[in-house]
């Protein structure tokens, strides 16, 4: 049995994961023992926020580049579940996928 205190870890994927809010569940994911890969396009961050998490933390994110609505990259979407799910090593998905703001979401929906 386990004890309260131990964490069982699990990889955990973040779409989004170098926005705002993403950016900080990975810091909390992290810091709680688990295991964190990003999908992100950089559109609404920056890539140095990939630095400052490893600053807060000492751990490094798996990171994958890409927008996943691009369909372009299906098949890159594709492969990066198929590894993560091989042995159900990848336990959570969290999506933080968001335009910067409501009138830029409504007037670019499909």
């Amino acid at each position: 049995m386990l004890d309260r205190n131990e964490v069982l870890s699990m990889n955990i994927l973040i779409a989004g994961g170098t926005g705002y809010i993403g950016s900080h569940i990975c810091v909390e994911l992290l810091e709680s023992g688990h295991d964190v890969v990003v999908i992100d396009d950089f559109s609404n961050s920056k890539p140095d926020v990939l630095d400052s998490i490893y600053k807060i933390t000492g751990k490094h994110v798996k990171f994958y580049e890409f927008n996943v609505l691009d369909e372009e990259k299906t098949d890159a979407v594709r492969g990066i579940f198929k590894y993560y799910l091989a042995g159900a090593s990848l336990g959570k998905i969290v999506n933080m996928l968001f335009a910067k703001g409501l009138s830029f979401s409504t007037g670019h929906s499909k």
